[in-house]
């Protein structure tokens, strides 16, 4: 029953900011994030996506020892040679908003970057909402016949930019797939990872690192933390509810 409650108070913190689903193509791409990071020792930059206007999803290990955070969407999207081209409207002018976060929250189950032992997930709440994006992802299964579509806003051509990336299963880890994926950079991780399903595009996972050998060195491959799992899906939607009862009163 408090799960189901949970579950209503999420939806109406919802409500209105979920497009209906013959609009939710690929404006989706749109929700994704760039985050800045202030440290206790150093500055960094990571990615996410908007869960709602209010709320960025990203990876728990960039909210460690965080002291401050902001979130813009003033970057275009760049697509790689992993991808083919979707349109122009990507790179429409933009209004620019850099948001200031309130607060974070790492899920409980993050031990570290140890992929399959942990729950690299974590939840940014803005003291403002966005207000230029016009779609926002849903959850979804992946399907390992088909490709991956991933955004990230890391460092290449000593600017951060908003790069979309294409890739293709190769192995499952836990609540993790590892894909062949040689185009991350530092600042990619947290950013979204879509799959075309039925036409639509839906968020299956965001990108947690590099993979890398016994030898520390990294390969042509990187991790994904799935998303539509129970552990992962009951935890964001009592933090939404929890989040909302909250401000309501």
């Amino acid at each position: 029953m408090r799960n189901l409650i949970y579950l209503v108070i999420a939806c109406l913190a919802m409500k209105n900011h979920v497009m209906a689903s013959d609009m939710m193509k690929w404006d989706v791409v749109e929700a994704s994030a760039g985050i800045e990071l202030i440290k206790k020792e150093f500055e960094t930059v990571c990615s996410g996506v908007f869960l709602t206007p209010g709320v960025v999803l990203t990876t728990a290990h960039c909210l460690i020892d965080l002291k401050k955070a902001s979130v813009t969407n003033d970057f275009s999207l760049k697509t790689g040679g992993h991808f083919f081209k979707v349109g122009g409207r990507f790179n429409r002018r933009r209004f620019t908003q850099n948001l200031k976060a309130t607060h974070w929250v790492p899920h409980p189950g993050y031990r570290g970057n140890v992929i399959g032992d942990s729950i690299d997930i974590g939840l940014i709440f803005l003291e403002e909402e966005v207000t230029d994006i016009d779609a926002f992802p849903e959850f979804a299964i992946p399907q390992k016949d088909q490709p991956f579509f991933r955004v990230g806003y890391g460092l290449r051509s000593r600017e951060n930019r908003r790069t979309l990336v294409r890739s293709k299963y190769f192995s499952e880890t836990g609540s993790y797939y590892c894909v062949r994926d040689s185009a991350g950079y530092p600042g990619d991780s947290g950013g979204p990872v879509f799959q075309l399903i039925r036409g639509e595009l839906k968020l299956v996972g965001i990108h947690t690192g590099r993979k890398t050998n016994e030898e520390n060195e990294v390969e042509d491959f990187s991790y994904i933390q799935l998303i539509d799992q129970p552990l992962i899906t009951d935890w964001i939607t009592r933090q939404l509810a929890e989040s909302y009862f909250s401000k309501a009163n």
